[in-house]
């Protein structure tokens, strides 16, 4: 699932999910909004989806694959996924912001998020996005975020072993390379070897990408849907490279 070579599918091939994740969010928002755990029924409504694909044979990026890992982790670790988070990620790196991404919970200072129709820009309403943990559905701010990234260079939180894996890219079953590892993209230019993940969500969309030999990386964040990151993030990268003295020190 990790390596998105479950077969499961995206979000257009999952019939009725949103009307499924309406109906709970009724139910249990207010539950959720007070700490509870929503990855394990969230990861309900599409579990027993059709596959799109024999597992292990092709690539596909799915949203639902990252949610049911995660509710897989919360089995496997004996405690909710959030609980898990707290406990091996947001603590031991001081991630003040990074949180489940509630729109009716009150955060200081967090921007409105813009759409755009044609040649119309329109401000986006308010939508919970939390259901989608571990598959997405957090929000921070660019400092934590950064934080998490100087986190992965420096492989404060796994070990050694642990990175290898995440940061190789997988093969199908029939042994082709699908330049994608555990739930981070792998690619290569000329020697350096680049890791990274893009996300998309109402109302943002975000990058964070890094070069673990040369232990150089950058995040960006926008609250533009339509922006597209790529360019930018890759202009930024090789001022990096040429400046040897930078590092995740």
């Amino acid at each position: 699932m990790l390596g998105h070579l479950a077969g499961i599918g995206s979000y257009d091939d999952v019939p009725g999910w949103r009307e499924g994740l309406k109906t709970y969010h009724a139910r249990r928002l207010p539950v959720a909004l007070q700490g509870a755990d929503m990855t394990q029924a969230s990861a309900d409504i599409f579990a027993f989806a059709p596959l799109m694909s024999e597992p292990g044979a092709a690539y596909r990026y799915s949203t639902f694959g990252s949610v049911l890992a995660g509710a897989i982790l919360s089995k496997a670790g004996n405690a909710p996924y959030l609980q898990q988070f707290e406990q091996r990620i947001r603590q031991p790196l001081g991630l003040s912001s990074m949180q489940p991404d509630h729109q009716t919970r009150a955060i200081p200072n967090r921007v409105s998020g813009y759409y755009r129709v044609q040649d119309q820009i329109k401000k986006r309403g308010d939508e919970d996005v939390a259901w989608k943990l571990a598959g997405g559905g957090f929000t921070s701010n660019i400092g934590d975020l950064t934080r998490y990234l100087q986190a992965l260079i420096n492989q404060e939180l796994l070990p050694a072993s642990a990175h290898t894996e995440m940061w190789t890219s997988q093969r199908t079953s029939a042994g082709k390379l699908t330049g994608y590892g555990l739930s981070f993209g792998v690619s290569n230019h000329g020697q350096d070897t680049e890791i990274g993940h893009f996300g998309a969500q109402e109302k943002t969309r975000t990058v964070l990408s890094f070069l673990p030999a040369r232990k150089l990386g950058v995040t960006l964040m926008t609250n533009s849907e339509w922006a597209n990151l790529g360019p930018l993030r890759d202009a930024i990268l090789e001022i990096l490279k040429n400046q040897p003295q930078l590092g995740a020190s």
